[in-house]
């Protein structure tokens, strides 16, 4: 059985970094194909350290979500992703999930514009497993506000809006999920690892934990 692992957070609270550590423990993030492989992860820029870990396709489908509903992550809410229940939509995200099924036994994907849309995601995955990434909302907001160029209300409104969706979700007994932190993977991070690890169930090896470590910052 493959095990499909979504790194889930608001924009600018760590999903990058947090996707690094699976990449480095060899969680596949993208989608390996010759059409895909250029296109597969975006590179660091002077408002993000890390590689965004975003694969094309994935950021396509989330972003045809938003437009079918004439929609943007500034009105995103817990109900929307029930609009598209029975579009045409559904079909690419099926057909995604099994592309990367038959490229990897576990595999994972982060996009945050996906943090409204998981459910369209669960039926067509066979194991899901899910990260939830937070950051406190003040600076949350401010990264967001520094990097889009945007009011910091507006910014504080695309925040509050995506965390009470993923408090949804955290509080959701039936998603198998491990709720992670910014900051403190920051301040903690091998014993984050550990915990991704632990829940992933991946044996890591000394060398590859040093790697993981060092990437973190």
């Amino acid at each position: 059985m493959n095990t499909q692992v979504y790194v889930i957070g608001v924009h600018r609270s760590g999903t990058s970094m947090i996707a690094g550590i699976l990449q480095h423990l060899g969680v596949e993030m993208r989608l390996d194909s010759k059409k895909n492989r250029l296109e597969a992860l975006r590179f660091p820029s002077r408002h993000d350290p890390y590689m965004t870990y975003e694969c094309q396709n994935l950021c396509n489908i989330n972003t045809r979500c938003y437009e079918a509903l004439c929609k943007d992550r500034r009105r995103a809410d817990a109900n929307m992703w029930k609009e598209l229940a029975n579009h045409k939509i559904i079909q690419r995200i099926k057909k995604y999930i099994r592309q990367r099924d038959a490229q990897n036994k576990i595999w994972g994907a982060k996009d945050p514009r996906m943090v409204p849309f998981l459910p369209l995601y669960r039926p067509f995955s066979s194991n899901m497993k899910v990260i939830l990434v937070r950051r406190n909302i003040r600076s949350n907001m401010e990264s967001i506000s520094r990097r889009d160029m945007i009011g910091l209300t507006v910014a504080e409104s695309i925040v509050k809006r995506h965390q009470k969706i993923l408090d949804i979700y955290e509080q959701d007994e039936t998603i198998n999920k491990l709720v992670v932190e910014y900051q403190y993977t920051k301040e903690n991070k091998e014993k984050t690892i550990k915990r991704i690890c632990e829940f992933l169930d991946i044996k890591q090896t000394e060398k590859q934990m040093e790697q993981t470590i060092k990437f973190v910052r």
